[in-house]
């Protein structure tokens, strides 16, 4: 009978080497699918990328789709982080977005 001061019974590795239908993809990328700009961005993401498209602001997509102007801001760090555009204007990114939003090439 063991007590709570004996040392655990030691745990023995597994020989056995995981199947690969157990492995799961590299984090980021759904297996099956594609890894592109316009698949890495959420639904709502690409809903404000349409509204950055459109020339809304900030506080123009948060009224619009009713959220704070703090969401909007963040959703649109999101997209440029994703689409990574991060360094360039509101100009070329809403350029970047239509691109990629209506399926043409840039």
């Amino acid at each position: 009978m063991r007590n709570a001061f004996t040392t655990p019974a030691p745990v023995r590795a597994s020989s056995r080497k995981p199947s690969s239908s157990s492995v799961a993809p590299p984090s980021g990328r759904r297996s099956g699918r594609p890894s592109t700009a316009a698949s890495s961005l959420t639904r709502r993401e690409r809903e404000v990328g349409a509204y950055i498209v459109r020339g809304y602001r900030d506080n123009e997509i948060a009224e619009a789709m009713c959220i704070t102007c703090a969401s909007a801001r963040v959703y649109v760090a999101r997209i440029r982080v994703k689409l990574d555009v991060s360094g360039c204007s509101r100009v070329a990114l809403a350029r970047h977005l239509y691109a990629m939003l209506s399926g043409r090439p840039s």
